[in-house]
Protein backbone atom coordinates (compact mmCIF):
# COMPACT_ATOMS: atom_id res chain seq x y z
CA UNK A 1 0.00 0.00 0.00
CA UNK A 2 1.45 3.26 -0.92
CA UNK A 3 1.02 6.20 1.59
CA UNK A 4 2.76 8.98 0.15
CA UNK A 5 0.61 12.01 0.99
CA UNK A 6 1.51 11.13 4.88
CA UNK A 7 5.26 11.18 4.56
CA UNK A 8 6.33 14.59 3.56
CA UNK A 9 8.44 16.53 6.61
CA UNK A 10 7.82 19.97 6.99
CA UNK A 11 9.98 22.56 5.43
CA UNK A 12 12.91 24.73 6.84
CA UNK A 13 14.83 27.65 6.13
CA UNK A 14 18.88 26.54 6.17
CA UNK A 15 19.30 29.02 8.69
CA UNK A 16 17.33 27.04 11.10
CA UNK A 17 19.43 23.80 11.42
CA UNK A 18 23.26 23.87 12.84
CA UNK A 19 25.09 20.14 11.64
CA UNK A 20 25.84 18.30 14.43
CA UNK A 21 28.90 16.38 15.45
CA UNK A 22 29.02 13.12 14.00
CA UNK A 23 30.44 11.49 16.85
CA UNK A 24 28.24 12.15 20.50
CA UNK A 25 29.04 11.01 24.00
CA UNK A 26 25.67 9.69 25.63
CA UNK A 27 25.02 10.40 29.09
CA UNK A 28 21.72 9.80 30.90
CA UNK A 29 18.97 10.37 28.27
CA UNK A 30 18.10 7.51 26.16
CA UNK A 31 19.82 4.72 28.35
CA UNK A 32 18.74 5.01 31.19
CA UNK A 33 19.45 2.35 34.19
CA UNK A 34 19.51 2.26 37.69
CA UNK A 35 23.25 2.83 38.97
CA UNK A 36 24.62 1.36 41.61
CA UNK A 37 27.80 2.03 42.97
CA UNK A 38 29.09 1.25 46.62
CA UNK A 39 31.16 3.46 48.52
CA UNK A 40 34.78 1.99 49.14
CA UNK A 41 35.19 1.14 53.31
CA UNK A 42 36.38 3.70 55.49
CA UNK A 43 39.31 2.97 57.75
CA UNK A 44 39.37 4.10 61.01
CA UNK A 45 40.01 7.51 62.48
CA UNK A 46 39.77 8.91 65.64
CA UNK A 47 37.29 11.19 66.16
CA UNK A 48 37.17 14.32 69.15
CA UNK A 49 35.20 17.26 69.29
CA UNK A 50 37.72 19.12 67.93
CA UNK A 51 39.25 17.30 65.15
CA UNK A 52 38.28 16.52 61.49
CA UNK A 53 39.54 14.90 58.69
CA UNK A 54 38.23 16.05 55.62
CA UNK A 55 37.20 13.66 52.75
CA UNK A 56 40.02 13.81 49.83
CA UNK A 57 39.39 12.98 46.39
CA UNK A 58 41.60 12.70 43.57
CA UNK A 59 41.89 12.45 39.52
CA UNK A 60 45.03 10.25 38.79
CA UNK A 61 46.41 10.05 34.82
CA UNK A 62 47.96 7.11 33.73
CA UNK A 63 49.16 5.87 30.66
CA UNK A 64 47.52 2.55 30.33
CA UNK A 65 48.68 0.17 27.74
CA UNK A 66 45.67 -0.40 25.23
CA UNK A 67 43.21 -3.31 24.56
CA UNK A 68 41.34 -4.34 22.16
CA UNK A 69 38.80 -6.98 21.19
CA UNK A 70 35.82 -7.54 18.79
CA UNK A 71 32.21 -7.40 20.09
CA UNK A 72 29.93 -9.58 17.89
CA UNK A 73 26.77 -8.21 16.62
CA UNK A 74 23.68 -7.99 18.93
CA UNK A 75 26.22 -9.83 21.38
CA UNK A 76 29.12 -8.82 24.38
CA UNK A 77 32.41 -9.13 25.15
CA UNK A 78 34.48 -8.24 27.89
CA UNK A 79 38.40 -6.53 28.00
CA UNK A 80 40.91 -6.57 31.02
CA UNK A 81 41.84 -2.74 31.50
CA UNK A 82 44.88 -2.03 32.94
CA UNK A 83 45.70 0.86 35.30
CA UNK A 84 42.87 0.88 37.57
CA UNK A 85 43.50 1.49 41.27
CA UNK A 86 42.32 -0.72 44.05
CA UNK A 87 40.33 2.34 45.37
CA UNK A 88 39.35 4.06 41.98
CA UNK A 89 35.65 5.19 42.11
CA UNK A 90 34.96 6.00 38.30
CA UNK A 91 37.39 5.95 35.75
CA UNK A 92 38.17 7.37 32.25
CA UNK A 93 38.90 5.54 29.31
CA UNK A 94 39.58 6.23 25.98
CA UNK A 95 37.44 4.35 23.74
CA UNK A 96 37.93 3.72 19.85
CA UNK A 97 35.31 1.65 17.50
CA UNK A 98 35.77 0.91 14.01
CA UNK A 99 34.82 -1.86 11.46
CA UNK A 100 30.90 -1.49 12.11
CA UNK A 101 28.47 -2.30 8.91
CA UNK A 102 26.44 0.23 10.09
CA UNK A 103 26.04 2.77 13.42
CA UNK A 104 25.76 0.99 16.23
CA UNK A 105 25.32 1.54 19.82
CA UNK A 106 27.74 -0.01 22.56
CA UNK A 107 27.07 0.21 25.83
CA UNK A 108 30.44 -0.36 28.94
CA UNK A 109 30.37 -0.89 32.31
CA UNK A 110 33.15 -2.40 35.08
CA UNK A 111 31.91 -5.64 35.39
CA UNK A 112 28.64 -7.23 35.03
CA UNK A 113 27.12 -5.36 37.52
CA UNK A 114 28.85 -2.00 36.80
CA UNK A 115 26.68 0.80 35.60
CA UNK A 116 26.54 1.67 31.86
CA UNK A 117 27.42 3.82 29.73
CA UNK A 118 26.78 4.36 26.07
CA UNK A 119 28.54 5.59 22.94
CA UNK A 120 27.78 5.71 19.37
CA UNK A 121 29.95 3.61 16.60
CA UNK A 122 29.70 5.27 13.13
CA UNK A 123 29.28 2.86 10.30
CA UNK A 124 33.00 2.24 8.99
CA UNK A 125 34.15 5.40 7.49
CA UNK A 126 38.31 4.52 7.75
CA UNK A 127 38.97 6.13 10.36
CA UNK A 128 36.26 4.77 12.91
CA UNK A 129 34.75 6.68 16.16
CA UNK A 130 37.30 7.95 19.12
CA UNK A 131 35.33 9.24 22.19
CA UNK A 132 36.59 9.03 25.76
CA UNK A 133 33.74 7.68 28.92
CA UNK A 134 33.27 7.70 32.31
CA UNK A 135 32.79 4.53 33.80
CA UNK A 136 31.54 3.80 37.37
CA UNK A 137 33.94 1.30 39.22
CA UNK A 138 31.95 -0.80 41.65
CA UNK A 139 33.40 -2.76 44.46
CA UNK A 140 34.92 -5.76 43.79
CA UNK A 141 35.42 -5.35 40.01
CA UNK A 142 37.89 -7.65 38.43
CA UNK A 143 39.20 -5.06 35.85
CA UNK A 144 37.04 -6.23 33.38
CA UNK A 145 35.31 -3.87 30.86
CA UNK A 146 32.17 -5.39 29.29
CA UNK A 147 31.06 -4.03 25.88
CA UNK A 148 27.73 -4.93 24.56
CA UNK A 149 26.68 -3.84 20.98
CA UNK A 150 23.00 -3.59 19.61
CA UNK A 151 23.38 -4.13 15.83
CA UNK A 152 26.20 -4.59 14.27
CA UNK A 153 29.46 -6.23 14.99
CA UNK A 154 32.53 -3.65 15.98
CA UNK A 155 36.28 -3.38 16.93
CA UNK A 156 36.68 -2.06 20.30
CA UNK A 157 40.15 -0.54 21.86
CA UNK A 158 40.20 1.00 25.20
CA UNK A 159 42.59 2.15 27.52
CA UNK A 160 42.55 4.01 31.05
CA UNK A 161 43.44 7.61 30.73
CA UNK A 162 42.51 8.74 34.57
CA UNK A 163 41.02 7.23 37.39
CA UNK A 164 38.77 9.11 40.09
CA UNK A 165 39.38 8.15 44.01
CA UNK A 166 38.07 8.73 47.48
CA UNK A 167 38.54 8.46 51.42
CA UNK A 168 37.18 9.29 54.71
CA UNK A 169 34.92 12.03 55.70
CA UNK A 170 34.64 13.42 59.32
CA UNK A 171 31.89 15.92 60.36
CA UNK A 172 33.15 18.31 62.88
CA UNK A 173 31.18 19.67 65.82
CA UNK A 174 28.74 21.44 64.34
CA UNK A 175 29.96 21.95 61.00
CA UNK A 176 29.76 20.36 57.25
CA UNK A 177 32.02 18.32 54.82
CA UNK A 178 31.29 17.60 51.53
CA UNK A 179 31.22 13.59 50.35
CA UNK A 180 31.94 12.36 46.40
CA UNK A 181 29.58 10.05 45.03
CA UNK A 182 30.47 9.21 42.05
CA UNK A 183 30.07 10.89 38.61
CA UNK A 184 25.92 12.11 38.61
CA UNK A 185 24.28 11.25 35.37
CA UNK A 186 22.78 14.22 33.47
CA UNK A 187 19.17 14.07 34.05
CA UNK A 188 19.32 12.16 37.49
CA UNK A 189 15.95 13.16 39.81
CA UNK A 190 16.85 11.68 42.92
CA UNK A 191 20.30 10.06 44.85
CA UNK A 192 19.49 6.94 47.20
CA UNK A 193 22.68 6.91 49.41
CA UNK A 194 23.18 4.87 52.72
CA UNK A 195 24.90 6.59 55.26
CA UNK A 196 26.79 5.09 58.65
CA UNK A 197 27.86 7.54 60.93
CA UNK A 198 29.89 6.33 63.65
CA UNK A 199 32.19 7.62 66.53
CA UNK A 200 30.33 10.59 67.88
CA UNK A 201 31.05 11.17 71.70
CA UNK A 202 27.29 12.63 72.30
CA UNK A 203 24.13 12.08 70.92
CA UNK A 204 24.02 14.12 67.33
CA UNK A 205 22.05 14.38 63.92
CA UNK A 206 23.35 13.81 60.83
CA UNK A 207 22.20 15.98 57.89
CA UNK A 208 22.52 15.34 54.05
CA UNK A 209 21.82 17.15 50.94
CA UNK A 210 22.58 17.02 47.37
CA UNK A 211 25.50 20.21 47.10
CA UNK A 212 24.86 23.09 49.20
CA UNK A 213 21.15 23.91 48.30
CA UNK A 214 19.92 20.77 48.14
CA UNK A 215 16.48 19.62 50.17
CA UNK A 216 18.22 17.98 52.97
CA UNK A 217 17.55 14.76 54.71
CA UNK A 218 18.67 13.77 58.49
CA UNK A 219 18.91 10.77 60.99
CA UNK A 220 19.88 10.55 64.52
CA UNK A 221 23.30 9.19 65.46
CA UNK A 222 24.03 7.59 69.51
CA UNK A 223 27.22 8.30 71.45
CA UNK A 224 30.03 6.00 70.49
CA UNK A 225 28.95 2.82 71.77
CA UNK A 226 29.60 0.90 68.77
CA UNK A 227 26.29 1.31 67.07
CA UNK A 228 26.65 4.63 65.68
CA UNK A 229 23.65 5.50 63.39
CA UNK A 230 22.63 4.41 59.73
CA UNK A 231 20.01 5.80 57.23
CA UNK A 232 18.72 5.00 53.87
CA UNK A 233 18.43 8.10 52.07
CA UNK A 234 16.64 9.89 49.03
CA UNK A 235 18.12 13.06 48.36
CA UNK A 236 17.07 15.47 45.30
CA UNK A 237 18.98 16.68 42.54
CA UNK A 238 18.47 20.20 42.42
CA UNK A 239 19.77 22.21 39.04
CA UNK A 240 23.67 22.91 38.59
CA UNK A 241 24.46 20.38 41.43
CA UNK A 242 27.65 19.12 41.62
CA UNK A 243 28.79 15.09 42.07
CA UNK A 244 28.93 15.95 46.03
CA UNK A 245 26.97 15.66 49.10
CA UNK A 246 27.05 17.97 51.98
CA UNK A 247 27.26 16.36 55.04
CA UNK A 248 26.32 18.07 58.44
CA UNK A 249 26.54 17.74 61.98
CA UNK A 250 24.43 19.11 64.77
CA UNK A 251 26.39 19.00 68.09
CA UNK A 252 29.62 16.65 67.71
CA UNK A 253 31.72 15.33 65.09
CA UNK A 254 31.25 11.78 63.75
CA UNK A 255 32.50 9.40 61.00
CA UNK A 256 30.43 9.11 57.86
CA UNK A 257 30.51 6.46 54.84
CA UNK A 258 28.65 6.53 51.76
CA UNK A 259 26.96 3.10 50.57
CA UNK A 260 24.31 1.31 48.18
CA UNK A 261 24.56 4.80 46.01
CA UNK A 262 22.36 4.70 42.99
CA UNK A 263 21.27 6.98 40.78
CA UNK A 264 17.33 7.85 39.91
CA UNK A 265 16.62 9.25 36.10
CA UNK A 266 14.16 12.30 35.82
CA UNK A 267 11.98 9.72 34.17
CA UNK A 268 11.11 7.55 36.67
CA UNK A 269 9.73 10.09 38.95
CA UNK A 270 5.95 9.93 39.02
CA UNK A 271 4.12 12.76 37.89
CA UNK A 272 3.25 15.39 40.46
CA UNK A 273 -0.21 14.93 42.50
CA UNK A 274 -2.78 17.91 41.60
CA UNK A 275 -4.25 19.92 43.72
CA UNK A 276 -7.67 21.84 43.79
CA UNK A 277 -5.34 25.30 43.92
CA UNK A 278 -6.40 26.88 40.73
CA UNK A 279 -3.71 27.65 38.08
CA UNK A 280 -3.23 31.22 38.35
CA UNK A 281 -5.27 33.20 35.08
CA UNK A 282 -2.59 34.13 32.50
CA UNK A 283 -2.21 37.84 31.71
CA UNK A 284 -4.75 39.06 28.88
CA UNK A 285 -2.66 39.34 25.89
CA UNK A 286 -4.11 40.48 22.19
CA UNK A 287 -5.32 38.02 19.79
CA UNK A 288 -5.04 39.19 16.41
CA UNK A 289 -6.86 37.04 13.54
CA UNK A 290 -5.14 34.98 12.14
CA UNK A 291 -3.92 33.98 8.11
CA UNK A 292 -4.90 31.61 7.40
CA UNK A 293 -7.91 31.03 9.88
CA UNK A 294 -7.01 27.56 11.63
CA UNK A 295 -10.48 25.33 11.53
CA UNK A 296 -12.39 24.95 14.91
CA UNK A 297 -10.65 22.15 16.74
CA UNK A 298 -12.87 20.72 18.95
CA UNK A 299 -12.23 21.02 23.20
CA UNK A 300 -9.70 17.79 24.28
CA UNK A 301 -11.50 15.45 25.90
CA UNK A 302 -10.43 14.22 29.26
CA UNK A 303 -7.49 12.00 29.40
CA UNK A 304 -8.25 8.76 30.65
CA UNK A 305 -7.40 7.68 34.25
CA UNK A 306 -3.77 7.65 34.75
CA UNK A 307 -2.78 9.11 31.09
CA UNK A 308 -0.68 12.03 30.96
CA UNK A 309 -3.90 15.21 30.74
CA UNK A 310 -4.66 18.52 31.61
CA UNK A 311 -3.97 17.60 35.65
CA UNK A 312 -0.69 16.41 35.46
CA UNK A 313 1.18 17.87 32.78
CA UNK A 314 2.28 21.54 32.31
CA UNK A 315 2.64 23.57 35.13
CA UNK A 316 1.82 22.29 38.11
CA UNK A 317 -1.30 23.82 39.79
CA UNK A 318 -0.41 26.85 41.92
CA UNK A 319 2.65 28.03 40.25
CA UNK A 320 3.42 31.49 40.82
CA UNK A 321 3.63 33.07 37.17
CA UNK A 322 6.31 36.05 36.15
CA UNK A 323 4.52 37.60 32.56
CA UNK A 324 7.86 38.13 30.63
CA UNK A 325 8.13 39.45 26.48
CA UNK A 326 10.28 38.90 24.39
CA UNK A 327 12.47 35.84 23.38
CA UNK A 328 15.17 34.72 25.11
CA UNK A 329 18.69 33.79 24.17
CA UNK A 330 20.20 31.08 26.12
CA UNK A 331 24.28 31.57 26.71
CA UNK A 332 25.28 30.35 29.90
CA UNK A 333 25.94 26.98 30.22
CA UNK A 334 23.54 25.81 33.24
CA UNK A 335 20.82 28.56 32.72
CA UNK A 336 17.62 27.47 34.61
CA UNK A 337 14.43 29.36 33.11
CA UNK A 338 11.85 29.14 35.68
CA UNK A 339 8.41 30.36 36.75
CA UNK A 340 8.00 32.30 33.41
CA UNK A 341 5.34 33.34 31.16
CA UNK A 342 6.73 34.07 28.38
CA UNK A 343 5.56 35.79 25.33
CA UNK A 344 8.09 34.82 23.23
CA UNK A 345 10.54 32.15 22.44
CA UNK A 346 13.52 30.55 23.92
CA UNK A 347 16.59 30.04 21.99
CA UNK A 348 18.73 27.48 23.63
CA UNK A 349 22.57 28.51 22.98
CA UNK A 350 24.29 26.54 25.89
CA UNK A 351 24.71 23.19 27.56
CA UNK A 352 23.19 21.91 30.51
CA UNK A 353 20.29 24.53 30.37
CA UNK A 354 16.91 23.51 32.08
CA UNK A 355 13.42 24.71 31.31
CA UNK A 356 10.80 23.96 33.59
CA UNK A 357 7.10 25.09 35.14
CA UNK A 358 6.27 27.69 32.68
CA UNK A 359 4.25 28.64 29.94
CA UNK A 360 5.76 29.77 26.42
CA UNK A 361 3.11 31.41 24.27
CA UNK A 362 5.61 32.93 21.10
CA UNK A 363 5.21 36.25 19.67
CA UNK A 364 2.05 38.22 20.29
CA UNK A 365 1.86 39.64 16.64
CA UNK A 366 2.10 37.22 14.36
CA UNK A 367 4.75 34.83 12.45
CA UNK A 368 6.68 35.79 9.82
CA UNK A 369 8.74 32.24 9.14
CA UNK A 370 9.12 28.41 10.05
CA UNK A 371 9.97 28.47 13.71
CA UNK A 372 8.94 26.69 17.27
CA UNK A 373 8.23 28.08 20.49
CA UNK A 374 11.53 26.09 21.79
CA UNK A 375 14.32 26.43 19.29
CA UNK A 376 17.25 23.78 20.11
CA UNK A 377 18.67 23.33 16.57
CA UNK A 378 22.63 24.18 17.88
CA UNK A 379 23.53 20.58 19.02
CA UNK A 380 24.03 21.83 22.83
CA UNK A 381 23.95 18.66 25.34
CA UNK A 382 21.86 18.01 28.08
CA UNK A 383 18.86 20.69 27.57
CA UNK A 384 15.69 19.41 30.24
CA UNK A 385 12.02 20.99 29.66
CA UNK A 386 10.12 19.55 31.70
CA UNK A 387 6.26 20.99 33.51
CA UNK A 388 6.10 23.01 30.84
CA UNK A 389 2.84 24.08 28.35
CA UNK A 390 3.80 24.90 24.72
CA UNK A 391 0.71 27.24 23.40
CA UNK A 392 0.74 29.90 20.99
CA UNK A 393 -0.50 33.28 21.33
CA UNK A 394 -0.82 33.18 17.70
CA UNK A 395 -1.76 29.98 15.50
CA UNK A 396 -0.03 29.83 12.57
CA UNK A 397 1.54 27.46 9.69
CA UNK A 398 4.85 28.41 10.88
CA UNK A 399 5.06 27.56 14.54
CA UNK A 400 6.02 23.96 15.82
CA UNK A 401 6.04 23.50 19.85
CA UNK A 402 10.11 22.03 20.09
CA UNK A 403 12.61 22.14 17.03
CA UNK A 404 16.03 20.32 17.28
CA UNK A 405 18.14 17.55 19.11
CA UNK A 406 19.82 16.69 22.75
CA UNK A 407 16.72 17.05 24.97
CA UNK A 408 14.73 15.63 27.33
CA UNK A 409 10.73 16.48 27.83
CA UNK A 410 9.10 15.32 30.92
CA UNK A 411 5.21 16.56 31.62
CA UNK A 412 5.00 18.50 28.90
CA UNK A 413 1.51 19.87 27.61
CA UNK A 414 1.91 21.10 24.01
CA UNK A 415 -0.80 21.99 21.87
CA UNK A 416 -2.41 24.32 19.05
CA UNK A 417 0.95 23.92 16.93
CA UNK A 418 1.82 22.18 13.40
CA UNK A 419 4.14 19.66 14.89
CA UNK A 420 4.31 19.06 18.81
CA UNK A 421 8.04 17.93 18.20
CA UNK A 422 10.14 17.91 15.35
CA UNK A 423 13.37 16.07 16.09
CA UNK A 424 16.63 16.65 14.16
CA UNK A 425 19.42 14.45 15.10
CA UNK A 426 19.95 12.66 18.38
CA UNK A 427 19.40 12.13 21.75
CA UNK A 428 16.33 12.87 22.54
CA UNK A 429 13.40 11.67 25.27
CA UNK A 430 10.30 12.40 25.42
CA UNK A 431 7.68 10.47 28.68
CA UNK A 432 4.82 11.35 30.45
CA UNK A 433 3.64 14.07 28.44
CA UNK A 434 0.73 15.06 26.24
CA UNK A 435 0.86 16.39 22.76
CA UNK A 436 -2.52 17.05 21.17
CA UNK A 437 -5.16 18.88 19.68
CA UNK A 438 -2.30 20.05 16.45
CA UNK A 439 -3.18 23.33 14.19
CA UNK A 440 -4.34 22.68 10.79
CA UNK A 441 -5.32 24.51 7.69
CA UNK A 442 -7.44 22.81 5.09
CA UNK A 443 -4.87 25.55 2.83
CA UNK A 444 -1.62 25.54 3.72
CA UNK A 445 0.81 27.96 2.56
CA UNK A 446 3.90 26.01 3.59
CA UNK A 447 2.28 23.18 1.58
CA UNK A 448 1.13 24.91 -1.50
CA UNK A 449 -2.59 25.22 -0.28
CA UNK A 450 -3.22 21.88 0.42
CA UNK A 451 -3.66 20.89 3.85
CA UNK A 452 -1.23 20.73 6.82
CA UNK A 453 1.26 18.31 7.33
CA UNK A 454 0.56 18.16 11.42
CA UNK A 455 2.61 15.64 13.13
CA UNK A 456 2.26 14.76 17.16
CA UNK A 457 5.95 14.00 16.81
CA UNK A 458 8.19 14.20 13.52
CA UNK A 459 11.93 12.73 12.92
CA UNK A 460 13.84 13.51 10.23
CA UNK A 461 16.79 12.50 11.43
CA UNK A 462 18.43 10.77 14.51
CA UNK A 463 19.17 8.22 16.59
CA UNK A 464 19.00 7.15 20.39
CA UNK A 465 15.43 8.20 20.60
CA UNK A 466 12.87 6.94 23.33
CA UNK A 467 9.31 8.10 23.48
CA UNK A 468 7.64 6.50 26.43
CA UNK A 469 4.41 6.96 28.64
CA UNK A 470 2.50 9.82 26.56
CA UNK A 471 -0.75 10.51 25.49
CA UNK A 472 -0.59 11.43 21.69
CA UNK A 473 -3.50 12.57 19.59
CA UNK A 474 -5.09 15.24 17.20
CA UNK A 475 -2.46 15.39 14.48
CA UNK A 476 -3.73 15.09 10.58
CA UNK A 477 -0.58 13.48 9.18
CA UNK A 478 0.44 11.17 11.81
CA UNK A 479 1.06 10.92 15.18
CA UNK A 480 4.65 9.57 14.88
CA UNK A 481 5.96 10.33 11.48
CA UNK A 482 9.80 9.06 10.54
CA UNK A 483 11.60 10.00 7.59
CA UNK A 484 15.26 10.28 7.10
CA UNK A 485 14.68 14.44 5.45
CA UNK A 486 18.05 15.70 6.78
CA UNK A 487 19.92 12.07 7.83
CA UNK A 488 19.58 8.67 8.94
CA UNK A 489 17.03 7.51 12.04
CA UNK A 490 17.78 4.36 13.94
CA UNK A 491 17.31 3.74 17.53
CA UNK A 492 13.72 4.32 17.93
CA UNK A 493 11.63 3.54 21.27
CA UNK A 494 8.31 3.73 21.45
CA UNK A 495 6.56 2.17 24.31
CA UNK A 496 3.92 2.63 26.85
CA UNK A 497 1.86 5.59 25.02
CA UNK A 498 -1.88 5.75 24.04
CA UNK A 499 -1.30 6.79 20.59
CA UNK A 500 -4.53 8.06 18.27
CA UNK A 501 -4.62 10.05 14.72
CA UNK A 502 -3.26 10.65 11.69
CA UNK A 503 -3.68 8.77 8.23
CA UNK A 504 -1.63 6.19 10.42
CA UNK A 505 -0.73 6.87 13.75
CA UNK A 506 3.02 5.11 13.57
CA UNK A 507 4.83 6.19 10.12
CA UNK A 508 8.10 4.62 8.77
CA UNK A 509 8.96 6.16 5.44
CA UNK A 510 12.45 5.48 3.96
CA UNK A 511 11.85 8.79 2.19
CA UNK A 512 14.32 7.76 -0.36
CA UNK A 513 17.09 7.33 1.85
CA UNK A 514 17.35 3.27 2.06
CA UNK A 515 16.42 0.93 5.03
CA UNK A 516 16.36 1.68 8.71
CA UNK A 517 16.60 -0.63 11.59
CA UNK A 518 16.06 -0.54 15.96
CA UNK A 519 12.55 0.48 15.90
CA UNK A 520 10.48 -1.14 18.28
CA UNK A 521 7.03 -0.41 19.11
CA UNK A 522 5.67 -2.27 21.91
CA UNK A 523 2.56 -2.29 25.02
CA UNK A 524 1.67 0.42 23.38
CA UNK A 525 -2.93 1.16 23.49
CA UNK A 526 -4.12 2.74 19.87
CA UNK A 527 -7.08 4.45 18.58
CA UNK A 528 -8.87 3.50 15.69
CA UNK A 529 -9.50 7.28 14.48
CA UNK A 530 -7.32 7.24 11.44
CA UNK A 531 -7.75 7.95 7.63
CA UNK A 532 -6.66 4.62 6.61
CA UNK A 533 -8.77 2.07 8.67
CA UNK A 534 -7.44 0.41 11.45
CA UNK A 535 -3.82 1.97 10.97
CA UNK A 536 -2.04 2.26 14.13
CA UNK A 537 1.61 0.85 12.51
CA UNK A 538 2.65 1.50 8.79
CA UNK A 539 6.41 0.55 7.37
CA UNK A 540 7.74 -0.66 4.65
CA UNK A 541 9.14 -4.27 4.50
CA UNK A 542 12.75 -3.58 4.23
CA UNK A 543 12.11 -1.10 7.72
CA UNK A 544 9.61 -3.11 9.56
CA UNK A 545 9.88 -2.10 13.14
CA UNK A 546 9.82 -4.59 16.02
CA UNK A 547 5.65 -5.16 17.33
CA UNK A 548 5.19 -6.53 20.91
CA UNK A 549 2.17 -6.32 23.17
CA UNK A 550 0.26 -3.37 20.63
CA UNK A 551 -3.30 -3.56 20.96
CA UNK A 552 -6.35 -0.99 19.82
CA UNK A 553 -8.48 0.39 22.60
CA UNK A 554 -10.85 -2.79 22.72
CA UNK A 555 -7.67 -4.91 23.09
CA UNK A 556 -7.46 -6.05 19.77
CA UNK A 557 -3.84 -7.14 18.89
CA UNK A 558 -1.90 -4.63 16.35
CA UNK A 559 -1.19 -5.61 12.64
CA UNK A 560 1.67 -3.55 11.27
CA UNK A 561 0.42 -2.07 7.52
CA UNK A 562 2.59 -2.63 4.46
CA UNK A 563 3.80 0.22 3.35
Amino acid sequence: MTFSHFNSPEHYSTTDVTNESATKKIRGISFFSAIAITALGLSALAVSPAIAAPMTSASASFAAAATQTTVPSGGSASLSLSGVPSNATSVAIEIVGSGAWQDTHVTAAMGPDGAKTGLTVKAASGVGTKTTITVAVPPGNNGQLKLTSDLASVRITASVVSATTSSATVIPTGGSNTMWIGNVPDNTATVNVTLTAAGAWQDTTVTAAMGPNGESESFAVKAASGDGGSSALTLSVPANSTDKITVSSSVASVRVTSSAISFVPEASRPAPTPTPTPTPAPAPTPTPTPTPAPAPAPAPAPAPAGLPGSSNTGVPSGTSLTVQSGDIHVKTAGTVINGLDLHGRVFVEARNVTIKNSIIRGTDRGWTGSSALIMATGGYANLVIKDVELSPTVKSGWVNGILGSNFSATRLNIHSVVDSIHIMSDNVSITNSWLHDNTHFQNDPNQGGTPSHDDSIQIIAGHNIAIRDNNISGAFNSGVQITQGRGSVGNVQFTGNHADGGGCTYNISEAGGGSMSGFVVADNTFGRNTKIQNCAIIAPNSSMPTNARNVYTDGTAVKVHKG
